[in-house]
């Protein structure tokens, strides 16, 4: 069945009416309006209520795309229904008497209490599997497998999906390089284990699949080391992130304003986020505190707003970015941390302008946006057939080293001779001696809690 447009909305082409007309006297009719056919029009016109994470919405499913719409929504799109109608859509009255009905019986008719007793509908959304990732654009469904990336119309074979998930772009398929390709490289210093990493890393933030045995966390640091506790970034970390936002829908959290005990923490995440970014984060950040978060799923409150959970299945991938290091070790530190280092390529002296002539993004023609696209499907490509690839990495343990126990320890420790055995008291004292720091307070907060992990004492 056709649709048509009428005023700025869509409908299906239909006689079903949601009134009759009432002989009153003479030739003079009246409108009666009549609930249950509305509620057959609405249903017929693809409206119904569904279950997104525990909260009731109201949706309408046009072909296959999952519209998430409100109580304001529906009314206007039954009052411009009638209002723009080309043809009387009553036999002996006009629409403005349907109107009229409609206005005069207030409340009774148009309100959320009849559309709550619309039709519950359970929707299943096609989404990503451990084999193939989906991305949505207004001329079409992308399709990338490990072999191949194919563009494809969407239709009700291919199943559900959310209207959200379609960016506004026109996507063909392109060979030209995208100049964000060889950025990502320049920020791996052009090491092409690095940058198979990082390939592989953009392609798991992006596949929306959640494997149960793979709930790590991307930590995206820098990796040059600062003994006067300056911060150095610009390296590129932020605009790695930034792309994240050109393919799935991201929640931006400031991690310097992050406090793990704050009831709204996470208000900032919506049902549809398909990445958390927790940006800046300082480092007396605990990561610990997002342990279940990454294994069971999210509970997010907002003020003012239903409360709502999102399972393990359904629920975002997480990226945090820093200039320090992240503290913690053990598995349960390992298991969940997946932490990629940033190069000094880029600084606050060199910028990726100063390489391509331009900001990204910015004034893009449509070729560079397809070139862009491209790159980000190969991502996708390197996660499917080889997983995440790990990489060394670089500086991290010296960061961590020197974040626990400052620039002065640091500096001793650095001199530390590890090939031989060492005698714990006399280090102890000649430190004591030669070096003013009052955090080590006795031999065992030296011993124990200071001294590398692979030094030999005795």
């Amino acid at each position: 069945m056709k649709n048509i447009h009428i005023g700025n909305y869509e409908y299906r082409d239909t006689s079903n009416k949601f009134w009759t007309e009432e002989h009153i006297k003479d030739l003079n009719y009246k409108i009666m309006l009549d609930k249950t056919m509305m509620l057959d029009f609405l249903e017929f016109q693809g409206f119904y209520r569904t279950e997104k994470m525990g909260v009731v919405i109201y949706i309408r499913i046009t072909l296959n795309i999952v519209h998430i719409v409100n109580f304001q929504f529906i009314q206007d799109y039954i009052l411009e229904y009638i209002r723009e109608a080309s043809i009387d859509l009553a036999d002996k009255c006009s629409n403005e008497d349907i109107i009229k009905a409609l206005v005069e019986g207030g409340g009774k008719y148009l309100n959320p209490n009849l559309f709550s007793m619309l039709k519950k509908k359970k929707i299943k959304i096609t989404g990503d599997d451990k084999d193939t990732s989906y991305f949505y654009f207004s001329n079409g469904t992308v399709r990338v497998t490990k072999d191949n990336i194919e563009v494809f119309m969407y239709s009700s074979e291919h199943g559900l999906l959310w209207r959200d998930q379609i960016k506004r772009f026109k996507f063909n398929k392109t060979d030209t390089k995208s100049d964000f390709e060889i950025f990502v490289k320049n920020v791996c210093n052009n090491d092409e284990q690095r940058f198979e990493t990082m390939k592989s890393t953009i392609g798991y933030l992006i596949s929306t699949y959640k494997n149960p045995s793979l709930t790590k966390a991307v930590v995206f640091y820098d990796e040059s080391l600062s003994k006067d506790g300056s911060l150095l970034g610009r390296n590129g970390k932020s605009l790695i992130c930034k792309i994240l936002n050109h393919i799935r829908e991201v929640a931006d959290i400031k991690g310097q304003d992050f406090k793990s005990n704050e009831r709204f923490k996470f208000q900032n995440i919506n049902m549809s986020t398909e990445i958390i970014l927790i940006n800046d984060i300082g480092k007396s950040f605990k990561f610990e505190s997002l342990f279940s978060n990454l294994s069971e799923g999210w509970d997010v409150e907002k003020k003012g707003r239903d409360r709502f959970q999102i399972p393990f299945k359904d629920s975002p991938k997480l990226v945090l970015t820093t200039n320090y290091a992240i503290l913690g070790s053990g598995s349960s530190f390992s298991d969940r941390l997946l932490e990629i280092p940033f190069s000094n390529y880029y600084s606050d002296k060199h910028k990726p302008i100063n390489d391509f002539g331009k900001n990204f993004f910015e004034n893009w023609s449509e070729d560079e946006w397809n070139a862009f696209f491209m790159f980000l499907f190969s991502c996708s490509q390197v996660f499917l057939s080889k997983g995440l690839i790990k990489y060394q990495s670089i500086n991290l343990e010296k960061k961590k080293l020197l974040q626990r126990v400052g620039e002065t320890f640091f500096e001793f420790a650095e001199n530390i001779i590890l090939e031989i055995k060492h005698d714990k008291k006399n280090m102890y004292s000649f430190y004591k001696k030669e070096f003013s720091d009052n955090r080590v307070t006795s031999q065992k907060t030296f011993t124990t809690d200071l001294l590398p992990s692979n030094c030999t004492v005795i």
